[in-house]
């Protein structure tokens, strides 16, 4: 059987090409992943806080200690401050949660903002005076 020379080295050529391709397209879709579960834990950790600072009583310092806690759970890592904002009766808290960068220009952080009523106590006699 005779080789042809022409078809030499066409197999490295393939590979040296496709590797590079194939190794970024797996890390693009990593990259993608973690920024992914970055959300859901930002997001996590946002309602969590918000319902923390929504109850009777609590102050806007315990938004803080819940998301830390919920990010510390969820082995993920807190940038800068929680922001938590009371205004007409509704609680705001937003929440950025830092992300490793795995593909070159891609990664930082992901930010989540979430809004819910504030809790109010109504007394018994003004529950009851409400169905008269």
């Amino acid at each position: 059987m005779k080789r042809n020379l022409s078809e030499n080295g066409e197999t490295v050529t393939q590979t040296v090409l496709a590797v590079p391709v194939l190794l970024a397209i797996l890390l693009l879709a990593l990259q993608v992943t973690v920024n992914y579960h970055a959300g859901n834990v930002a997001n996590t950790s946002a309602i969590q806080a918000a319902r923390a600072v929504a109850a009777v009583g609590a102050t806007s310092e315990r938004a803080g200690q819940v998301a830390h806690s919920v990010v510390k759970q969820l082995d993920a890592q807190l940038e800068g401050t929680v922001v938590v904002e009371q205004r007409d009766g509704q609680v705001i808290v937003k929440v950025n949660v830092s992300t490793p960068q795995i593909f070159p220009g891609l990664g930082g952080s992901v930010t989540r903002e979430v809004e819910i009523p504030k809790e109010r106590f109504i007394s018994e006699l003004e529950r009851l005076s409400g169905f008269r």
